[in-house]
């Protein structure tokens, strides 16, 4: 699966759903019926935030979630479950994405929806907690913009480990939400979102998927 990505390391695309497509979905994520939860603990665990609280820019507010498909760590496969009765919409995704890769199959490790909203104090320069979603996995990441909205997704020089030391934070290139925008970049990369400041809401759909 590391053919689609070539010597890039990321690629943005626009036209992968229909308006129509993308209109549906939105208005399903936007209902007043569709359920969002609180995350526990923001967008990253306690823990893992605690090794980027030296970093000024870093800040983390309340975001909602609902997840989707989650690969269950104690399986010794990763083997990877529907735990939403939503999961329609992430089938429609894969499917989408599938044709427009021209791959027969993609294997799916991890689906969630982020609901992240404008906040008091926010500045344009803090970000959310820089990570890697599945670090124990060998994957690549999808991330599906659902609406026009401000709070860039960026990418950052090196890995964890090397940033932390440093006490350094590069930033190598951001892409901006929009309304039907699909971003794909390889799973090792270090990157985060941040909370919009000029519009409401930021939504994303995040999926992982296993390297075949």
């Amino acid at each position: 699966m590391s053919d689609i990505f070539g010597d890039k390391d990321w690629f943005v695309v626009d036209d992968i759903l229909t308006l129509q497509e993308q209109n549906h979905i939105g208005s399903l994520l936007t209902s007043n019926y569709f359920p969002w939860y609180l995350s526990e603990y923001y967008t990253v665990s306690k823990e893992h935030h605690d090794k980027f609280k030296h970093f000024l820019n870093v800040k983390e507010h309340i975001q909602m979630v609902h997840q989707f498909y989650m690969a269950r760590d104690e399986d010794p496969e990763y083997k990877t479950e529907a735990v939403s009765d939503r999961k329609e919409i992430i089938d429609l995704l894969v499917k989408k994405i599938a044709k427009y890769l021209k791959k027969d199959k993609l294997v799916l490790a991890r689906a969630k929806a982020n609901l992240q909203h404008n906040v008091t104090g926010n500045k344009k320069e803090y970000f959310n907690t820089p990570h890697v979603d599945e670090p124990s996995l060998k994957h690549w990441v999808c991330i599906y913009y659902l609406n026009d909205s401000d709070g860039d997704t960026l990418f950052f020089e090196g890995d964890e480990e090397t940033a932390v030391k440093k006490k350094e934070l590069k930033i190598i290139h951001s892409v901006s939400p929009k309304k039907g925008r699909f971003l794909f970049f390889k799973g090792n990369i270090l990157h985060t979102g941040k909370h919009p400041i000029n519009t409401n809401v930021r939504i994303v759909i995040n999926m992982d998927f296993y390297y075949d």
